[in-house]
């Protein structure tokens, strides 16, 4: 992974762990409850739509561009447990996709591998295990979602908005508190920029598989 990318990383974690107080709290071994730290790292899929319009003299200009490609994605998520088995906390996903393919009325372009584009999203969420001594879960969040387009070390303005994220996945003890698994994330964001009478309005959906470490 670029170290750019993982620079950008640490520092959302480092934003969640700042404004998220997790709640003490004595926790049973083998079972889902007390103070909760999970993080995820996985691979997943861009597929948006980039409606542009500019107003020049009086006449308007619009159309639309599709952009899909391949990254990575990840998150972490940390507060705690006010009942067995449920979560509430705060988290920041990220999700970095480099050379991804942008097609348009006037045709298409496939970006440089070192030219990212970059969906964020920060806010609460909600998770439930349905057994809490055991890992299949549920989870969402829904908040404030940005996205930018970065080369080297030039960042565009960030296109903002809200976004929300929903998952499923399971987990397997590996210790008293931790634990490993696999999971399926949803993400969907909706985010827009505006420049005078230049408007960009961004939809990205991004389905994604990821690997989970939990302590909890």
């Amino acid at each position: 992974m670029n170290p750019k990318y993982i620079a950008a990383w640490v520092s959302s974690v480092v934003g969640c762990v700042a404004f998220c107080a997790p709640q003490p709290a004595s926790a049973e071994e083998y079972r889902h409850d007390g103070f909760f730290l999970s993080m995820t790292l996985g691979a997943g899929y861009l597929s948006s739509d980039w409606d542009v319009s500019r107003t020049r003299y009086g006449q308007t200009e619009s159309g639309t561009v599709s952009t899909k490609g391949t990254g990575v994605i990840g998150g972490i998520f940390l507060d705690g447990t006010p009942l067995p088995g449920l979560v509430v906390g705060g988290t920041s996903m990220g999700n970095v996709f480099s050379g991804a393919t942008m097609s348009g009325p006037g045709g298409s372009v496939t970006l440089d591998s070192d030219v990212s584009i970059n969906v964020w999203l920060f806010g609460p969420f909600v998770q439930y295990y349905f057994d809490p001594d055991k890992g299949l879960h549920v989870g969402g969040s829904v908040g404030y979602s940005s996205l930018s387009i970065s080369e080297g070390n030039w960042t565009s303005d960030r296109a903002s908005g809200w976004g929300l994220a929903g998952w499923v996945g399971c987990e397997w003890w590996v210790g008293p508190e931790w634990s490993l698994g696999v999971a399926g994330r949803l993400t969907l964001a909706s985010v827009s920029d505006r420049s005078g009478s230049d408007k960009l309005d961004i939809t990205a959906w991004i389905p994604g598989v990821l690997f989970t470490a939990t302590y909890h």
